[in-house]
């Protein structure tokens, strides 16, 4: 039997308090030891410069009909078939009125967005659908063939060869 047994005492009390501080070390120079090397392996890897791979050049001979074309040739013509897109041409506005509506003759067709206040004058702002544009109007002020006979709180009245016209605005509930 050993002395240890005799006296009772268990094989880890006889060891000091610095094995568990040489053990940590230990652990820890294993740590570093392996994490240096793959910490400069990743180093290596993220910044050195890529290999570039030469394609292998393949001598191909030209049939005797076909044309000598240069390396570096840029063929334009490619671009102007090709259409690939256009800008559209300017609206131009007509000679009559410069703020006539392309269809002076036909019925207004406008959309009522807000009524504001500028100074003491109420102020329209419509939207036409068919020159996809948002006009400003005042009572007095032309649009074609029409002309804004007033602007109040909740509608515009136009008046015109036609007729008279009312745009009001829509009821939102809420």
């Amino acid at each position: 039997m050993s002395a240890d047994r005799i006296l009772g005492i268990s094989p880890s009390a006889l060891r000091s308090l610095s094995d568990s501080l040489r053990k940590g070390r230990l652990r820890s120079a294993w740590t570093w030891a392996v994490a240096i090397p793959l910490l400069a392996g990743c180093g290596y890897w993220a910044f050195a410069p890529i290999p570039t791979a030469r394609a292998a050049s393949i001598a191909m001979e030209r049939p005797a009909s076909a044309p000598a074309v240069a390396e570096d040739t840029f063929d334009l013509r490619a671009f102007s078939t090709a259409r690939l897109w256009t800008a559209p041409a300017p609206a131009v506005p007509s000679a009559q009125d410069p703020g006539a509506s392309p269809g002076s003759g036909s019925p207004l067709r406008l959309q009522l967005i807000g009524i504001t206040s500028e100074g003491t004058a109420l102020v329209a702002c419509l939207y036409d659908p068919d020159a996809d544009r948002i006009l400003l109007l005042r009572g007095g002020d032309r649009l074609g063939a029409h002309t804004v006979e007033r602007v109040t709180d909740r509608e515009v009245a136009f008046h015109g060869e036609s007729g008279d016209v009312r745009v009001t605005l829509a009821r939102t509930e809420r």
